[in-house]
């Protein structure tokens, strides 16, 4: 007989709230479906803005198109210290700018540091590697005109976009920058092509992620792209030495987190040096579960003060001597 999982105070609360909630918008394989639905989803399960963050929208030319970025400036005297470029989730296919507003102050006000959020093309009108593109395009905008005259740079990401992050700092190693100071993974994944039981866990109950839902955002993605694809998933058998720093922040009861379990380890064995946390009790979608407070907002506003002070410092070792707000678990 299968334990049932205990989850971090609030989740259990989080996921029965979702299934309400959301209930007038039942789950689609339809992307324009999808997309509508997480941009409800979102609204209807986001953080306060913080006050005291200055925002500003940008448009960077690109060949027939303009790709959009949205620029967080935090109260403080470092805050042009570094800029995070930060990812959104949403399986390469859903998520944006204003599904991720909120979630993007929050990042930027724990952190202390500006914060710059992509609005990357998505699958599967645009497979890969469009998506990859414009990470790079924006880090080359920031690199030469970004705000405040910041030369220093993190990647960060959650899901999908965490994927994208390691992509990125691997293509932007492989041509001489711009340098990466830090990356910051929250539950990153899929990882890599393969979907097998080796690589998706089926313990808890999380209803954004499940095993379907993993396959076909996958299949969006990489399009007629053949696999294994390195250039898309890191685990696709990529280069990973000369990466920088990793924060790598995982949640216990996500079907994701055997990927991120295997990058920790190719991470190390590669000589890149990594930060590892768990969230106990946590599911794939704390970010959202955040916005009802408790463990998963103690547990997203520690990833990102750990990703500002990766980026500021360096140090490991300053960052496991940071510690969440605790709070008690519960069993579903």
């Amino acid at each position: 007989m299968t334990t049932p999982p205990i989850y971090a105070a609030g989740i259990a609360a989080f996921m029965t709230a979702l299934r309400t909630r959301m209930a007038d918008m039942p789950q689609s394989r339809d992307p324009a479906a999808r997309r509508d639905r997480f941009e409800v989803y979102a609204e209807r399960f986001d953080l306060p803005v913080p006050p005291g963050i200055s925002i500003r929208d940008v448009f960077l030319a690109a060949p027939g198109r303009e790709v959009a970025l949205r620029l967080y400036r935090p109260a403080g005297p470092d805050a042009t210290f570094a800029t995070i470029l930060y990812l959104h989730g949403g399986g390469f296919v859903t998520g944006s700018i204003a599904s991720y507003h909120a979630v993007a102050a929050n990042i930027a006000a724990w952190a202390g540091l500006q914060l710059a959020l992509l609005h990357y093309r998505r699958a599967p009108e645009n497979p890969h590697p469009a998506a990859l593109d414009d990470v790079v395009l924006a880090l080359d905008w920031l690199d030469a005109a970004g705000p405040g005259g910041a030369k220093r740079f993190a990647l960060a990401g959650e899901s999908a976009g965490a994927t994208l992050a390691v992509s990125a700092a691997i293509a932007v190693r492989d041509r001489g920058g711009p340098p990466i100071a830090a990356l910051g993974l929250l539950c990153p994944g899929p990882l890599g092509s393969e979907t097998g039981p080796a690589w998706i866990a089926t313990h808890g109950d999380d209803p954004v992620v499940n095993p379907g839902d993993i396959a076909a955002y996958i299949d969006a993605y990489l399009g007629a792209t053949p696999r294994p694809c390195a250039e898309a998933f890191p685990l696709d058998g990529a280069r990973l030495a000369g990466l920088p720093p990793t924060l790598l922040h995982l949640a216990e009861h996500d079907p994701l987190r055997p990927q991120g379990d295997a990058l920790s380890a190719a991470l190390r064995q590669a000589g890149v040096p990594v930060h590892d946390g768990l969230a106990k009790g946590m599911i794939h979608s704390l970010l959202r579960a955040a916005a009802m407070g408790g463990a998963a907002r103690a547990e997203a506003e520690l990833f990102a003060r750990q990703l500002g002070e990766l980026v500021r410092t360096g140090s490991m070792a300053a960052l496991a001597a940071m510690r969440r707000d605790e709070a008690p678990s519960c069993r579903a």
